[in-house]
Formats: C-alpha cells, sequence, structure tokens
C-alpha cells in the first residue's frame, strides 16, 4: 500500500510567503513521509487564477490535484491530506 501525500492550504500571492511559509509544511511533511510523493493545492480560486496570469505558476485545486494523484498513481491506496488553514485568534479584552 503506498501512500500520497495532499498538502492543502488557502494559498497565497506572495512568493516569500510561499517560500517562508508553506514550503516548509510541505518539506516537513515529505520528511515525515519519506518515500511518498508530495502533492499541493490551493483552496482559493483567486489566489490560482493571480499565481497564473502574474507569475505564470500553475498550482491545482484539490480536486485537480486529487486527479493528478490518481493519473500518476501505481497503486496508491491512501492519499493524507494536510491542511494548512491555521488560524491564531488573539483575545480582545473589553
Amino acid at each position: 500500500m503506498r501512500t500520497a501525500v495532499l498538502a492543502v492550504s488557502f494559498g497565497t500571492t506572495h512568493l516569500d510567503a510561499l517560500r517562508a511559509d508553506i514550503v516548509p509544511v510541505e518539506e516537513a511533511l515529505a520528511d515525515a513521509f519519506p518515500g511518498c510523493p508530495v502533492y499541493r493545492a490551493f483552496t482559493s480560486g483567486v489566489v490560482r487564477r493571480r499565481l497564473r496570469e502574474r507569475q505564470n505558476m500553475h498550482v491545482d485545486s484539490v480536486e485537480e490535484a486529487i486527479g493528478h494523484i490518481a493519473e500518476h498513481s501505481t497503486g496508491h491506496s491512501d492519499e493524507l491530506h494536510s491542511t494548512e488553514n491555521i488560524s491564531y485568534m488573539h483575545p480582545v479584552g473589553f
């Protein structure tokens, strides 16, 4: 049984933020699951469109990434989805 890792985040149009925040998570997932391919998907269609238009960079939607996993599958029967949609809420006193 093989596992494919799908790292899902809202995404960013800022390449410095991509390198600083998203890529390290994907690298950590690759380290945690050696030998497993790691795929990237952004949930924001606006972010994906802007990257395509401004940076000539394609990032899959979740559906596209799952399709690529299926296309390149050599028996991937498991997929591990990792969401990077992390929120921090600072308490505000009144």
